[in-house]
């Protein structure tokens, strides 16, 4: 049983047991969303929990536990929605929550056009290891915050390309991860 907790404790964005095809369709709707937001220059902030838990900044926003879709994603940063301002939060394949507050890096930002949205991406980067996806809404520019360095001007092959890495590395992770938790089990219980 504890093992079984164990394993089950550390669940991802893209968990290998949903297999290629449930990702690859969860990626082409996280990119439909945000090639729609980038094109109508609707503000956005995605935050892609990997391993650190993030439930402290769920719960400052609206749970929502919804299917991934392009469509819902796009209706939760629509202008004057209650969630605009905020944050979307997606865990274990699914949306947690929207209208998360982060925390603000601390850090200067020697780029004066970098808005709240740039600088809680950073904020939650530099404090976790998610992967946060910023759309600016003055320009539509899409962005990419990820241990606390910021990268800009993402087109959407980049993107694409980061997040289909993003998988493999998670994929390789919970395989490490898998193999860790029985070795330990097995060690502890057999010692």
């Amino acid at each position: 049983r504890r093992f079984l907790e164990r394993l089950g404790s550390s669940g991802n964005l893209f968990t290998p047991l949903l297999g290629e095809t449930k990702s690859t369709s969860l990626i082409k709707q996280l990119l439909k969303a945000i090639d729609q937001l980038s094109k109508e220059k609707i503000g956005a902030l995605i935050v892609i929990e990997i391993s650190a838990n993030l439930s402290e900044y769920i719960e400052s926003g609206v749970p929502i536990s919804g299917t991934i879709s392009s469509d819902l994603l796009i209706n939760l940063f629509w202008p004057n929605s209650p969630t605009h301002d905020g944050a979307v939060i997606l865990r274990e394949n699914k949306i947690a929550a929207a209208g998360c507050l982060l925390p603000l890096t601390e850090t200067p930002l020697t780029d004066r056009r970098l808005g709240t949205r740039h600088r809680a991406a950073i904020g939650l980067s530099e404090l976790t290891d998610a992967v946060i996806i910023i759309i600016s809404e003055e320009t539509g520019i899409i962005s990419l915050a990820e241990k606390g360095d910021l990268t800009r001007y993402l087109t959407k092959e980049n993107l694409e390309s980061r997040l289909f890495n993003l998988y493999q590395e998670d994929n390789i992770a919970n395989k490490s991860n898998i193999k860790n938790v029985i070795k330990s089990f097995f060690f502890k219980k057999y010692k």
